[in-house]
């Protein structure tokens, strides 16, 4: 259920980016706009979750930062930001090659804020 508040709240999000940008073309396309949007869209989606009744701990999920503990919040984080890069490949406003360079980042990152948290650093 997480998931689907999730995706809702971020399909808004990532569709009004893409059609912004189709609608503008003199916009270069930038993979932190959608991303940065998505930070910010916790909240309402966690709004969402709350009106549902669901958990608690799901709602906090829903609302955390990036530099969250909780593994469902870095799950769907990371969810999202995977979602937010097909979306611009799927407009066309990067190419796979960047896409794939964006994907690699983050998980690179995911990998070492797991690293960090479990003391191998």
């Amino acid at each position: 259920m997480a998931a689907l508040v999730h995706g809702l709240g971020s399909i808004v999000v990532l569709h009004s980016v893409r059609d912004e940008y189709a609608r503008q073309a003199s916009l270069a396309p930038d993979p932190a706009v959608p991303l940065a949007l998505l930070d910010t869209a916790g909240v309402t989606v966690a709004r969402l979750a709350a009106c549902w009744d669901l958990p608690g701990s799901t709602v906090l999920a829903l609302q955390a930062t990036e530099a969250s503990q909780d593994p469902l919040a870095r799950i769907l984080q990371m969810g999202r930001q995977a979602a937010a890069v097909e979306v611009l490949v799927q407009a066309g406003a990067i190419d796979e090659h960047v896409a794939t360079a964006t994907l690699g980042a983050l998980t690179k990152m995911g990998q070492r804020t797991r690293a960090f948290d479990s003391g191998a650093f």
